[in-house]
């Protein structure tokens, strides 16, 4: 069994309900799902400029909580390994 403070389960558990992940995928579906019409619709210049802002925005922000996403993830991994590499405790 592995040891693990009260810090560490803070950690690990504010890693697991991180809210970064579901709006990577929210900005990923709003950035596909205007992306679409946006390359395959004749739209007029005006609804094509709004598309167009929308595509940048949500792929922008797809971008950065995919990157936090990511970052927090690995956080996260690597407390486990840290975990992980204690002697156990019986």
């Amino acid at each position: 069994m592995y040891g693990i403070t009260d810090v560490e389960l803070d950690v690990l558990e504010s890693n697991y309900e991180s809210s970064s992940f579901n709006f990577w995928q929210l900005c990923l579906g709003i950035f596909i799902g205007f992306l679409v019409p946006l390359l395959t619709v004749q739209l007029s210049n005006r609804i094509c400029a709004i598309f167009v802002a929308i595509v940048v925005a949500s792929g922008l922000l797809a971008l950065s909580f995919g990157i936090k996403w990511i970052r927090e993830r690995a956080k996260a991994k690597q407390h486990i390994k840290q975990i992980k590499e204690r002697p156990r405790s019986n």
